[in-house]
């Protein structure tokens, strides 16, 4: 905890955040923000209006929500989406109407890459429901004006994308005809009655780099609403980082390593009580522990300067890359990875991390060379199993695929036994 666990305590219970996660700094800052301007400084008297006042909570809220996201964040995501549509829901002959859902949405871009993503695959409005849902009325605010500077295209628009738009000198406002597909709505994945009163159960749903920053019972608690809310056989879209714990949870992931997708099991499955403790492994501080000096990422310097920035321990060297990954920026995120590992070369999340970078890139082969020395380090390092079974699935190599197979089971037997 940090120097107000209270408040900590009050965000956690309603909305999952780990202030760990999202770094404990940013919290308190955060937090200081509102204590100035909604009870003169006095921290008593905002303890109390913050359990008191919703209005409160979802103010302290809106400093800590991360809006990061881009239209077609994650190619591999929409590729499968496409193909998927075109040769399996179509073929369907009890189809019906295709029925999505994006939460946490954000600011729009991705319900937005859904719905023109659908249209290109060429289903007409009538076939598919897109619904969209944020816990910050803010994002939805944005979303719903759907004007977009320059930091929302991270990667080029195809030329069909483009016509999706209409473009304007600082902004590009995405067009009525896809605008008027998606259904916006404030919502709270966390909380068991986001979405209780509506009959309709998704096909697919999308909830991308929310997991990352909640603790064991905000995800427990999200599990359960995903399970609830998504079909038997459905696709489930989550963060490069997350496949495997959602895969511990009793989803299948699907076999292109760079969709980050996965199908939840046609037997109904409870949410497990507490999710897997072992997210990144945590890394040794204190003894042992080395001063690294790291430059800046690249959009942070100024023309050829270098400046270094001096880390305090491999660990905010490792939060550091995971940070610049959950951004998009991934050759950065990869070149921080390296810097550590030459520091420590017997840092497994270090190794782990860099191979899900690698796979993002679409650089298969690196990707399995740092997995494998991961898994050198801790033969029994999970998530990493996870992705060399499915790298090995991709790479047609069914007999491999099914050793790792065997050693995830393996682990899943003893930890459900121990």
């Amino acid at each position: 905890m940090g120097r107000y666990p209270e408040v900590e305590t009050v965000l956690n219970d309603y909305s999952g955040l780990d202030a760990q996660s999202i770094g404990h700094q940013i919290v308190e800052r955060a937090i200081e923000s509102r204590i100035s301007q909604a009870s003169q400084g006095s921290y008593t008297r905002y303890l109390k209006r913050l359990k008191a006042e919703a209005e409160e909570l979802a103010q302290l809220l809106e400093l800590l929500v991360i809006p990061e996201t881009w239209f077609f964040r994650d190619a591999g995501t929409f590729a499968f989406l496409n193909a998927f549509v075109k040769s399996e829901w179509r073929a369907r002959a009890d189809r019906g109407v295709l029925h999505v859902l994006s939460a946490p949405c954000s600011t729009g871009e991705e319900p937005y890459s859904i719905t023109m993503t659908l249209l290109n695959a060429g289903l007409n409005p009538s076939q598919f429901r897109i619904h969209a849902s944020d816990i910050s009325q803010k994002a939805l605010s944005a979303a719903e004006a759907a004007r977009y500077a320059n930091g929302s295209f991270r990667s080029p628009l195809t030329a069909v994308q483009t016509r999706f738009f209409e473009r304007g000198k600082e902004r590009s406002t995405v067009c009525e005809s896809v605008r008027s597909l998606v259904h916006f709505s404030q919502g709270n994945l966390v909380d068991p009655r986001f979405m209780a009163g509506s009959e309709t159960r998704f096909d697919i749903i999308f909830c991308k780099n929310l997991m990352i920053y909640l603790g064991q019972t905000g995800r427990a608690k999200v599990i359960a609403t995903l399970n609830r809310l998504l079909k038997e056989s459905g696709l489930l879209f989550v963060g490069h980082s997350e496949v495997a714990l959602f895969h511990k949870a009793g989803y299948t992931p699907v076999s292109s390593a760079k969709a980050f997708g996965l199908t939840k099991a046609r037997q109904e499955q409870e949410a497990p009580s507490s999710p897997p403790r072992r997210r990144m492994p945590r890394l040794r501080t204190g003894e042992g522990s080395t001063r690294v000096k790291v430059a800046p990422p690249v959009a942070n310097r100024a023309d050829g300067q270098e400046e270094a920035v001096t880390m305090d321990s491999s660990e905010l060297l490792l939060k550091t890359a995971r940070t610049l990954a959950d951004r998009g920026d991934l050759r950065e995120a990869a070149r921080v990875c390296h810097t550590l590992i030459g520091a420590n070369s017997m840092d497994v999340g270090a190794y782990y991390l860099a191979g899900l970078i690698e796979q993002s890139l679409d650089r298969l082969a690196p990707a399995e060379d740092f997995f494998l020395k991961a898994i050198y380090l801790d033969p029994d390092h999970y998530d990493t199993l996870v992705q060399l079974c499915l790298l090995a699935q991709k790479q047609g190599d069914s007999e491999k695929a099914g050793q790792y197979r065997k050693r995830i089971r393996r682990l899943e037997a003893s930890a459900k036994s121990g």
